[in-house]
């Protein structure tokens, strides 16, 4: 099974709305400190349901942006076919 598409919606983090395919045989991300590299994986570790205190903050308030909303979809592939799995 292969990551195929990120779609955040809203805010996570430092993150505000962003949508990612991510390219074939992907293995790293880089930037600059600062970026958001790691609130990036937060949000994938987010949308597989990972508990509040792995994602390095302390209440779910900090997770969330101003609005109040966040939502991750994370998409799937398993040879030709695509499972969408939204959280």
């Amino acid at each position: 099974m292969k990551l195929l598409h990120v779609l955040i919606e809203g805010q996570f983090k430092s993150i505000i709305s962003c949508d990612v395919f991510v390219p074939p045989n992907f293995v790293l991300v880089v930037g600059k400190n600062g970026a958001g590299k790691s609130n990036f994986f937060d949000a994938i570790s987010f949308g597989l349901g990972s508990p509040i205190n792995a994602l390095r903050v302390s209440n779910c308030g900090e997770i969330v942006g101003e609005n109040q909303f966040v939502k991750v979809s994370l998409s799937f592939g398993l040879k030709s076919d695509e499972v969408l799995l939204v959280f």
